[in-house]
């Protein structure tokens, strides 16, 4: 098979076809536990229920790893990822309605855990909550402050819930036994149903094993001593994890799933052997940490590779059966290649020599039910999408940012202004260098917001440190996450340095900056009569500076900067709309006039700290006038004549970071259209 999902469907499909014969047995042999689960998982589609003598590792059943979860969510500071997994698992009611519980948990996670993570833990969560609920009751939302309020009742209570184990969270050299009894008992607290009971969480075979678990694991901690809170979690994974429980007998009597001993013990019509790859059957030998390959021989212990002699004699023996299946897939859980396992290659030797080889009993026709079991007759993949709604659905106002995506990507600007969509931030992400970006135009909006015209020094080494010191305030910011705050302030470093410097050298000449303004202009393009059709174009401009009746457009850049024939080609579009903006004086607070360049400043986190790209003089007046045509052509063509609002159309120039791919569903269809 060519991976471990396609091997598990095939041999379902095999051991399914088995009963269609009365009478037939069938029986799977592997060491493999992943595919032994992955085939028992495969066979529910046609609900089968086969027993499976390797049984599941304790920490693999819903209560082990309800309780699992539990230990890591709360020991580990409310790591977002941890306390999701917690809140989704089926066992979390929280003493109420299970869908009332889920739709709080939606919410926080929405409200609070995407996105960086926030300082503090429990705690820094309450406080993101309190922020979000003042700033609507600032905004006047009364709905929104309504449900945030619930939202808050409903985490407070959570926390209530969590409240013995929450105090372990941080504690080193803590008896065990007490770390046992307020981990069990937040854990019968967050299961609670609306009665109170807590059956879910013992109930049936899993349930039963677990409480098993749990009272012969109090006694035995009392021999383990004190252990620092935070391995609780793996401490208690690595002790479920040697407990194997078997749920009780009673799956179709004619189909079985085995190990190798077991297979000595039991026949069956087909035998299928799977995941035949080397490091699987025969496992690699292991003799121990104590005794070398000499010292195992000296004391008259067998040799570690004996196992491999045991595994031989069991696939020989299962080979003989009455019909047999060899499985293997060529690539692992993590798509890395495989090798065959040696009796394999040592089958195909023996075949080779014969004048055959394996190809020849491969089985094209079952292979053809595998691939097209999940696949519909007359399937094909999905067109590009092209959605073309009506023309009072479409945009009228467009923002700068979004008028490169209406060349790149039309699909960006249909998803998020007719359907009104936002792509979710990753859950606990790490702060990025978006992130870091957005935090350096922050620092340097609120240095020109503060000094517009005047700077308080003229020394550019007090300059720099007043810039670094600001930085410095904004960077608490990333508290949570210590090596990236470093690593931002340290690389503002050679920015605070080269950005005094610049500063001086421009406000010679008595020029006013304004920062972080908002401005906007009617467009009007001509309808399919020649009437005048109303846009609206807006913008946010990082930095203009005015002086003598001249403008000036920066907009600082933390990454990458468009060279020049991509301005040119209108795929870089933001600073030549702004420009066109400022001229009729769209800017609040900035007085119209010529737009003498537009600027780009690279901020680097090297010794140079900062490159400058400028452009003006004829080459600019140019690229506005061509900006201007260009624009009013683009806007009629999605607004006048009604074109799709299409995905990708050209990808060679689209961004690599697409947000919106699986929404178009880019991977069913490039390279398939005809």
């Amino acid at each position: 098979a060519d991976d471990r999902a396609e091997e598990a469907l095939e041999i379902a499909l095999r051991l399914r076809e088995a009963l269609e014969t009365e009478g037939r047995t069938a029986i799977l042999v592997t060491p493999d536990r992943n595919l032994a689960r992955r085939v028992s998982a495969e066979l529910q589609r046609w609900q089968l229920q086969v027993d499976d003598t390797g049984g599941l590792p304790l920490d693999q059943t819903p209560p082990g790893r309800f309780l699992l979860h539990l230990a890591h969510a709360c020991l580990e500071d409310f790591a977002p990822a941890a306390l999701l997994a917690l809140l989704q698992h089926p066992f979390a009611q929280g003493g109420g309605d299970p869908v009332e519980f889920r739709r709080f948990a939606r919410r926080l996670e929405l409200e609070a855990l995407r996105g960086p993570r926030p300082a503090g833990g429990a705690e820094g969560l309450r406080l993101v909550l309190r922020r979000r609920l003042a700033e609507a009751e600032e905004r006047g939302a009364a709905e929104r402050a309504g449900e945030l309020r619930a939202l808050l009742a409903w985490y407070d209570h959570l926390l209530g819930l969590l409240r013995p184990l929450l105090a372990f969270a941080g504690r080193r050299q803590v008896d065990p036994r007490a770390l046992l009894a307020a981990h069990l008992a937040a854990a019968e607290a967050l299961a609670a149903g609306a009665d109170g009971r807590v059956d879910g969480l013992w109930s049936d075979w899993t349930g039963r094993a677990m409480r098993r678990f749990v009272d012969e694991l109090e006694p035995a901690l009392a021999d383990l001593g004190p252990v620092d809170a935070a391995a609780w979690p793996a401490i208690l994974a690595h002790l479920m994890a040697l407990q194997t429980v078997r749920p009780p007998y009673g799956g179709h009597p004619r189909l079985a799933i085995v190990g190798q001993i077991e297979s000595r013990l039991v026949s069956a019509d087909l035998v299928i052997l799977g995941g035949l790859d080397e490091g699987i059957w025969p496992r690699p030998p292991h003799g121990g940490p104590w005794l070398s390959r000499g010292m195992r021989g000296d004391v008259g212990l067998p040799p570690a590779e004996q196992r491999i002699g045991f595994s031989a004699h069991d696939f020989v023996q299962a080979a003989c059966a009455r019909e047999v299946v060899l499985s293997r897939s060529r690539r692992d859980e993590g798509g890395n290649p495989t090798v065959p396992s040696r009796w394999l290659q040592r089958l195909e030797a023996v075949l080779h020599a014969a004048g055959r080889g394996l190809d020849h009993l491969a089985d094209p026709l079952r292979r053809g039910w595998t691939r097209r079991l999940d696949r519909p007759d007359g399937y094909r993949p999905c067109p590009r999408p092209e959605p073309s709604p009506p023309a009072q659905l479409r945009p009228r106002v467009f923002h700068a940012t979004e008028i490169g995506d209406l060349i790149t990507d039309p699909f960006r600007v249909y998803a998020r202004r007719v359907l009104e969509l936002e792509p979710l931030d990753p859950l606990d992400a790490d702060p990025t260098a978006a992130e870091r970006g957005r935090i350096v135009h922050a620092i340097l909006c609120a240095f020109c917001r503060t000094h517009p015209t005047a700077l308080p020094h003229a020394d550019p080494d007090a300059l720099a440190a007043l810039l670094r010191d600001l930085a410095s305030r904004h960077f608490e910011a990333l508290a949570a996450h210590p090596h990236v705050r470093l690593g931002g302030e340290e690389r503002f470093r050679h920015m605070a340095a080269a950005g005094a410097a610049r500063e001086l050298e421009r406000r010679r000449d008595g020029l006013r900056v304004h920062a972080e303004v908002r401005g906007g202009i009617p467009f009007d393009i001509a309808d399919g009569d020649g009437d005048p059709f109303p846009v609206e174009l807006r913008a946010r401009a990082d930095r203009i500076e005015e002086a003598a009746g001249t403008l000036r457009i920066v907009d600082y850049k933390t990454g990458g900067v468009p060279r020049p024939d991509e301005i040119a080609r209108g795929l870089a579009p933001q600073l030549l709309i702004e420009a066109l903006i400022a001229v009729r004086g769209g800017f609040e607070g900035v007085p119209g006039g010529t737009v003498e360049a537009v600027e780009y400043w690279r901020l680097l986190g090297t010794a140079r700290g900062m490159e400058v790209n400028a452009y003006g003089g004829e080459r600019l007046a140019g690229w506005l006038r061509q900006a201007e045509e260009g624009l009013r052509r683009l806007l009629r063509h999605f607004l006048v004549d009604g074109a799709p609002f299409s995905a990708v159309p050209r990808p060679e120039v689209a961004e690599r970071h697409n947000p919106w791919r699986d929404l178009a569903r880019v991977q069913e269809w490039l390279g398939s259209e005809p």
